[in-house]
């Protein structure tokens, strides 16, 4: 795989596909926990650091958080669907 030139390994079509229909399908709660971390970290082939770190932006880019009560809750933004055309992911 190439590098970019910050010296990291861009990610997949396939491994952005997945990341991104998980993030859709767990916009409730996009926080991978447990097995389902380590699993989604596995087929992205990343480091804990980048793992946490690409989650971590895609909830800033991606998502509106609001607070009821006092608990956070996610909606997924525009953002986010111009990134799955732009990257021709099908979410529907």
């Amino acid at each position: 795989p190439q590098r970019t030139p910050s010296g990291r390994i861009p990610l997949t079509r396939e491994q952005r596909e997945v990341f991104f229909h998980w993030l859709y399908n767990n916009a409730h709660d996009p926080k991978p926990k447990g097995s389902e971390r380590d699993h989604l970290r596995c087929i992205g082939n990343m480091t804990r650091e980048r793992f946490k770190t690409w989650f971590a932006n895609a909830r800033r880019r991606y998502f509106k958080i609001t607070y009821n009560n006092g608990v956070q809750q996610y909606t997924v933004n525009e953002r986010f669907r111009v990134a799955c055309q732009r990257a021709n992911i099908k979410l529907d």
